[in-house]
């Protein structure tokens, strides 16, 4: 999940013909296809950062978080506003696998068929709600805690400050 210059200085200012388009994919294993959806007004397509094409199809999408959460854990609440199919969908799927809910959010730049940045998440303690198009849950990002990154990078030798004994 990093983010490169060109889509830094497209969210910091108003970069003149450029314009960030976000596709989101929402894939459950009981869901008959992936939902792939957009809030742009005309279907388009896309390439998935793994080399597969990708078609957004227009429909009341939008992810929202619930807050800040200060404790240091790799989940927050979300709440995905989409269309009641999916809602449906999702019932009828859960009833048969307790697997979670995968959420991919892809954004790219407008003019542009790769994205710049793709969130990756899976949403467990689901509650759905198909009457006003709305799932809730919990999103976490799996193998955070166990990334070693910080061990290798983060060592009391090159910062002191972290010695805590």
């Amino acid at each position: 999940m990093t983010s490169d210059p060109e889509l830094q200085r497209i969210l910091a200012s108003a970069v003149v013909g450029k314009r960030l388009r976000e596709g989101v994919s929402l894939i459950h294993p009981g869901f008959s296809q992936a939902w792939n959806l957009t809030t742009e007004p005309d279907a388009w397509g896309a390439d998935d950062g793994a080399g597969a094409t990708i078609i957004y199809k227009p429909g009341p999408i939008a992810i929202v978080p619930a807050g800040l959460d200060e404790s240091g854990r790799g989940e927050m609440q979300i709440r995905i506003a989409t269309l009641p199919q999916v809602c449906e969908e999702l019932v009828a799927a859960s009833a048969l696998s307790s697997a979670p809910l995968t959420l991919i959010d892809r954004v790219y730049i407008s003019d542009e068929l790769v994205p710049r940045l793709v969130v990756f998440t899976e949403l467990a303690g689901l509650d759905v709600d198909p009457g006003a198009g709305v799932i809730s849950g919990v999103a976490s990002m799996p193998n955070l805690d166990g990334m070693m990154f910080p061990r290798l990078t983060c060592s009391v030798d090159l910062y002191p400050g972290l010695d805590r004994a």
